[in-house]
């Protein structure tokens, strides 16, 4: 994962195309967020397809759609305590690791421990100077199973998007026929 960021910011450095933005966000770590908010599996597509949202609307619109989708206004605002947090990697990381909710989520858990080991890795590649760990941050998740990305380019938002992807473990699996 760490490699695969590290090739996406030399290229855009190279490429001279301005700053750029790599979010980063786990997979694991939704879950154990959806869950800590009260949220039900049944819901858990709907909603993250609704918070994914979160970098061109407003909150109050993204906390209307969710309640129309049979979320209560107590689970909205408790998935919004977690959703609404970003920062440089390793300071919302260790922020994060504080929670003793997600720490005792399993989910929750693995997600901040393999999240601690990419961040030292970007670290040690000096690409974290790019990166913000951004939990609403979802993507399509319906098949990834760790971490997930994003790359956005300061001076040409309207673009929206590029450079992105994530983990997905055992994919070929997914396709069984």
């Amino acid at each position: 994962d760490a490699e695969i960021i590290k090739v996406v910011a030399e290229i855009l450095t190279k490429l001279n195309v301005g700053g750029f933005n790599i979010k980063l966000n786990h997979r694991l770590l939704l879950d154990a967020i959806v869950n800590l908010s009260g949220i039900g599996d049944d819901k858990y597509r709907t909603v993250c397809s609704s918070v994914d949202k979160l970098d061109k609307e407003e909150w109050k619109d993204v906390k209307k759609e969710i309640i129309e989708k049979g979320i209560t206004e107590e689970q909205a605002d408790k998935l919004w305590s977690f959703v609404q947090l970003k920062d440089k990697p390793k300071a919302l990381l260790e922020k994060l690791s504080g929670n003793q909710d997600l720490l005792a989520n399993t989910k929750g858990k693995t997600a901040l421990d393999e999240l601690a080991i990419l961040f030292d890795y970007l670290e040690i590649m000096d690409v974290d100077k790019y990166c913000t760990f951004d939990l609403s941050l979802a993507r399509g998740l319906d098949y990834y199973t760790g971490t997930v990305y994003e790359t956005f380019l300061n001076d040409y938002k309207s673009i929206g998007s590029i450079c992105s992807g994530g983990r997905y473990n055992d994919l070929a699996g997914y396709y069984d026929a």
